[in-house]
Parts: C-alpha cells; structure tokens; sequence
C-alpha cells in the first residue's frame, strides 16, 4: 500500500510540474492580449478602458494564483509553504481590488 501512495504521489508532482508553467503561459498571454486591447482602445478613445485592462488584469492573475496553488501542491517543506502562502494572499487581494475596480467602473456612466 505504502508503494501505490509513492507512485500516486509523484504521479501528482509529475502532473503539477507539467502544469504550473501551462496555467503560467495562459495567465501571460491573456494579460499581454488585454493590455495590446486596451492600448488600441485607448488610442480609439473608447470609453471604459480601464475597466477592461482591469478585467483583463483581474482574469491574469486568476490563472497565476491557480499557478500558486498547484506550486502548494509540490512544497517541501513549512518555509516553502509559508512562502507560498503569502503570494497567494497577495494575488487574492490583488485580485478582489480588480475585480472592485472592474465593479466601480461598470457602474459610472
């Protein structure tokens, strides 16, 4: 039994370390699409600009916090978990500000 938990359990780290710089490369290709959108939308002097490169902020770092989470997944050690945690909690608060920004802006005329 203590065997199949070993091969589990790598199959596990295996699978994360294939899909952390996944989840990473979705997170960067939607925030580099949202900045190129919003800069065109700038330059057309569409309104509400800044809500959409705060949406677009907002959904990148979803994907970078799931990064972080599947990161949890392969920490060794309480330091490392520790260090982990923090980020987390700092994409979420990034995260809840752009998503009250997005929610501010929606609501202006």
């Amino acid at each position: 039994m203590e065997g199949l938990t070993h091969i589990l359990q790598e199959m596990v780290a295996g699978i994360a370390e294939l899909c952390i710089p996944l989840v990473q490369l979705v997170g960067i290709i939607i925030l580099m699409v949202s900045a190129v959108r919003s800069v065109i939308d700038y330059v057309q002097r569409k309104p509400h600009v800044g809500v959409t490169l705060a949406h677009g902020l907002a959904l990148a770092l979803e994907f970078m916090l799931g990064a972080e989470v599947l990161h949890i997944v392969l920490a060794h050690d309480w330091k490392e978990l520790g260090v982990l945690g923090i980020g987390v909690v700092i994409h979420i608060m990034m995260t809840l500000l752009l998503h009250q920004e997005v929610k501010e802006g929606k609501e202006k005329p």
